[in-house]
């Protein structure tokens, strides 16, 4: 799908933002992360969201070291 497409059809889906915490004590502790959220203009009810932790915080370390954890884990698996 051109480009020009992709940006018309993202300018009427529906919008959210917000900030979302989380609490995961065994593994990496408290994250915040930025929460956008994107409907689907055709009404069919599906959603795409997004969650970013901003550059250089507690967050975004932890999020580094789970993905880390993930990468390791499917590397092992082949």
């Amino acid at each position: 799908m051109p480009a020009r497409a992709v940006a018309a059809r993202a300018r009427l889906c529906a919008r959210r933002c917000g900030v979302c915490s989380t609490c995961s004590p065994t593994l990496v502790g408290d994250l915040t992360l930025d929460c956008d959220t994107w409907s689907s203009p055709d009404g069919s009810g599906q959603r795409l969201m997004v969650l970013t932790a901003e550059a250089g915080s507690p967050s975004d370390e932890a999020l580094r070291i789970l993905a880390s954890w993930t990468a390791t884990a499917g590397a092992e698996a082949r």
